[in-house]
């Protein structure tokens, strides 16, 4: 017969026992766990999160996306809108450095090669708020801008009936003469450089379809109505300059 002493002894035994495989146990799930985990400053893999802070643009239009230069005129032409879109990389000592502020002291973003375009989304002082190639600050004073958008209005000065129009696209654009003309008038163009401009009546009727290849030099033609002729240019791609004389007997 067992002793009355021997069975709590045993009792113990076996708690104890199970308490130390239990405890063995938690301490090895523990150093598993640990060599799963790293640390909080070290980093699992390269980051793939990238800055998306961009250049503050102020724009001069929101609506257009453009800087308008002030309508000015000379004789003979009244400039009513003229809005730049796109400038010409004109550096002396190129690349032209694109900044992340309109200032010399603000950081590179991004570099642009002479003769090539940029987009111009406004202005601040003598500085260009740039939207491509790169998103930006340039001065204006290393490029060469015009009229992307122009519209002007011809008035003969006193004693004139023809009157010589010039201009330039930098990149795209489209470029308009208001002429106010009689009924029974000739109007004469002729061709002095560049392309001829599409001439369109009052009631937007083509007379003449402007510059194709292999148009003429000079166009000459009656005019069917009173009004507002419309003189038309445009550029697709990279620009070009022009230069034409109009006449009205």
């Amino acid at each position: 017969m067992a002793s009355p002493y021997k069975l709590p002894m045993l009792g113990a035994f076996l708690l104890a026992t199970g308490f130390s495989i239990w405890t063995g146990t938690q301490i090895a799930n523990q150093k598993n766990t640990s060599r799963r985990l790293r640390p909080l400053n070290e980093s699992a893999a390269p980051s793939t999160v990238q800055a998306t802070d961009r250049p503050n643009i102020a724009k001069a239009n929101s609506a257009t996306h453009s800087f308008q230069l002030d309508p000015a005129s000379k004789d003979g032409i009244e400039l009513e809108e003229c809005i730049v879109t796109m400038a010409q990389v004109n550096d002396p000592r190129p690349p032209l450095s694109i900044r992340d502020a309109a200032s010399p002291q603000g950081n590179i973003v991004g570099e642009a090669n002479n003769d090539q375009i940029i987009d111009v989304a406004g202005t601040q002082g003598e500085w260009f708020a740039v939207t491509a190639p790169v998103q930006g600050w340039a001065p204006r004073s290393l490029t060469r801008y015009a009229c992307n958008e122009k519209t002007a209005r011809v008035a003969f000065p006193r004693g004139k009936r023809d009157l010589d129009l010039a201009g330039r696209f930098v990149g795209t654009g489209n470029h308009q003469y208001k002429l106010r003309a009689s009924k029974n008038q000739t109007l004469t163009l002729t061709n002095l450089a560049g392309p001829m401009p599409v001439l369109t009546t009052p009631n937007n009727q083509v007379l003449f379809s402007g510059p194709e290849e292999g148009d003429p030099t000079k166009w000459s033609g009656k005019l069917p109505e009173e009004g507002d002729y419309l003189l038309r240019l445009d550029s697709k791609f990279r620009g070009y300059e022009y230069r034409f004389n109009v006449r009205v007997d």
